[in-house]
């Protein structure tokens, strides 16, 4: 069988279909060199082809997670069986259950394990603290259980490499870097129009109430762009009185990303010290990076090593938000330390830190799957 001729099947039940690291990277990556890819997903854009991937969306809107959790994913692996692919590549904890389905078809299993699940269910706040540890605990013998059958994981870091080996031996990391193309315009911050920034998801668990606390200290625009967990914990960060100085975007698309952190000064990741995040390589932190701003994180021994040698972030205990407020302010009076830290970390991006060379490492995983 010639590799180019593989017929691969990306499949998500939880994501969008033009998630930035399942579709922008490993989809159209794997299609810019001559595979067959489909993404299968579970909304509504169907029957449409975006940059060589074809995307088939199944249209089930799940009621609740439970019901995404079953039926959802049951619609999902009768459509997957029926396009009878080389490769299914397998993109949500949910969906590993069908991994006995599809090896049944003769096809090649691939499990994307975007993160360290047994450790991310203490940060799930529609889990009952009582129940997390059950959990946390059936979650790493479910896991066990199918990554065996599995041809192959990958995993976005190397510390959850060595986690799941122990389930599949034939395990790697690709990174979840920055696309380098989204960040070529890259200006001068020594004159920017906002102070910090931060882009993800607006939780408690990220800093949220820390950062809005800290904007009150220094009276200082700071830029937060996301979706809120849920709908009162946005009202309650309305209530504080650093919301003032808060300019909320809401959700952005990725140029809008790309802008807002063009006009930033420093770019915010307050990570609580939750197990998972201890642990963790947040896209954002390299997307700050690539786009050459200075960076304000969360003082996590992994994180500290991963950048030892690269002076791009300024280090602060995420509980402390008098620290908070002392880094923003530094960087928005000393513009000269943050355009040469920033530029630093986009010197680092540019040589190591980037999609680029992951998509190398993606393209010769898939070729030993049938060495």
């Amino acid at each position: 069988m010639k590799i180019t001729a593989l017929k691969i099947v990306h499949i998500t039940s939880a994501h969008l279909h033009d998630d930035i690291r399942i579709f922008h990277k490993e989809c159209v990556s794997l299609a810019k060199n001559n595979y067959d890819i489909t993404l299968l997903h579970s909304g509504e854009i169907t029957d449409v082809t975006i940059k060589e991937v074809k995307i088939i969306g199944i249209n089930c809107k799940a009621k609740n997670r439970f019901s995404r959790f079953y039926k959802t994913v049951n619609e999902i692996a009768l459509k997957a069986i029926s396009l009878n692919a080389d490769v299914y590549h397998l993109h949500d904890p949910e969906l590993i259950r069908i991994i006995p389905k599809l090896k049944k078809k003769g096809a090649k299993i691939i499990f994307d394990a975007h993160e360290n699940l047994p450790k991310q269910i203490a940060t799930k706040h529609w889990i009952p603290a009582l129940l997390k540890p059950l959990f946390a605990f059936l979650s790493i013998k479910i896991i066990k259980y199918y990554c065996k059958n599995a041809d192959g994981i990958i995993t976005v870091n190397d510390l959850l490499v060595q986690t799941y080996k122990k389930a599949n031996p034939n395990t790697i990391a690709i990174h979840n870097y920055p696309l380098l193309q989204e960040f070529v315009n890259i200006t001068d911050n020594t004159n920017k129009k906002t102070g910090a920034v931060y882009v993800g998801g607006l939780m408690t668990s990220r800093g949220i109430t820390e950062v809005i606390n800290a904007a009150e200290i220094n009276k200082s625009k700071i830029v937060l762009a996301g979706k809120f967990e849920s709908e009162s914990y946005y009202n309650e960060c309305k209530l504080l009185n650093g919301w003032q100085y808060i300019d909320y975007k809401n959700f952005l698309n990725r140029t809008e990303v790309a802008q807002v952190l063009s006009e930033a000064s420093c770019g915010l990741l307050i990570l609580h010290p939750f197990e998972s995040y201890l642990e963790s390589t947040p896209i954002k932190l390299f997307e700050y990076m690539a786009a050459g701003l200075p960076v304000i994180a969360s003082d996590f021994d992994y994180w500290k090593k991963l950048l030892h040698n690269i002076d791009c972030v300024k280090w602060v205990n995420p509980h402390n938000v008098n620290e908070i407020a002392t880094a923003i302010n530094l960087f928005e009076e000393d513009k000269i330390n943050a355009k040469k830290m920033g530029e630093n970390g986009r010197k680092a991006v540019l040589e190591k830190y980037n999609w680029e060379a992951e998509e190398k490492i993606l393209i010769t995983f898939y070729k030993t799957l049938f060495n």
